[in-house]
């Protein structure tokens, strides 16, 4: 699908972001791992359908932590799938996502609960979440037949906070919130034929479109991690993810999600 190359894009151009970051940080632990669970996914694009539509599918993706002495950075990769339905069962939405994200966090406070040290950490990220959709119609013999294509694609600079409380050597809970300040957001055009390729009979997909500020484009994403050692250098992680984004150019978008995954990281 064409979307996944300007992903791939965008990864590899975190990638170098990020590289260049943390080697530049002081010495600290690292985590690396992949982790794999499922996304629970609801979406009502009033540029495509009134309808609702949402379903549960899987969940990959990859993270690395740093954990310096006053300073975290955190990125991480993501992709996600789903089928969706709706109240009809005529229709559907072939949805596929992505989430790539580069934090870096400075300490600004840490306070004690039961002998066990918190840390406040406040920073910003360079993030791209993109919601992208083949909406088809199901006919009578099964004939199925696309009707539309839509998208959401919001590349930020966002501003994160984190709370983390440290239980023992490896072991941690940490509370992580994104929220975009500017946006550039790529949607269809008003018109259901407006970003027609009639000569390669396929809409035209954009990955930027127009720049906002907070709160023209609202989107809120909060991240629950545990991890604790698990065996040698792997820990085991459970981590719990939610997100909400709405707008309303074209028309009226909002969607949320919840993710629950669990992982083995290496530690180094």
């Amino acid at each position: 699908m064409k979307f996944k190359k300007h992903v791939i894009t965008l990864i590899l151009f975190y990638c170098i972001v990020f590289t260049g970051n943390s080697f530049s940080q002081e010495s600290g632990r690292n985590y690396l791992g992949l982790s794999f669970g499922g996304s629970d996914f609801h979406i009502k694009d009033e540029h495509a359908s009134p309808l609702i539509f949402s379903s549960t599918g899987i969940a990959p993706s990859i993270q690395y932590i740093y954990q310096g002495e006053n300073s975290r950075v955190y990125a991480e990769a993501s992709y996600y799938y789903d089928y969706l339905g709706t109240s009809s069962d005529n229709f559907h939405d072939i949805n596929h996502r992505a989430e790539i994200r580069c934090s870096y966090l400075h300490s600004i406070a840490d306070f004690e609960i039961l002998n066990k040290k918190i840390n406040v950490f406040v920073g910003g990220s360079i993030g791209t979440f993109l919601s992208h959709s083949d909406y088809t119609n199901i006919w009578v013999a099964s004939t199925i037949s696309r009707t539309i294509e839509s998208w959401y694609w919001n590349n930020s600079f966002d501003v994160s906070a984190q709370l983390e409380y440290n239980l023992e050597p490896r072991e941690f809970f940490s509370i992580k919130l994104f929220i975009p300040v500017v946006s550039n957001l790529s949607r269809p055009t008003y018109s259901s034929s407006g970003d027609f390729n009639y000569t390669d009979n396929d809409w035209k997909f954009k990955m930027f479109g127009e720049t906002k500020f907070f709160p023209a484009i609202f989107s809120v994403n909060t991240l629950l991690t545990y991890q604790r050692p698990l065996i040698w250098k792997l820990n085991l992680q459970i981590n719990y993810e939610f997100y909400y984004s709405s707008y309303d150019k074209p028309r009226n978008i909002n969607m949320y999600m919840n993710n629950l995954c669990a992982g083995l990281f290496f530690c180094f």
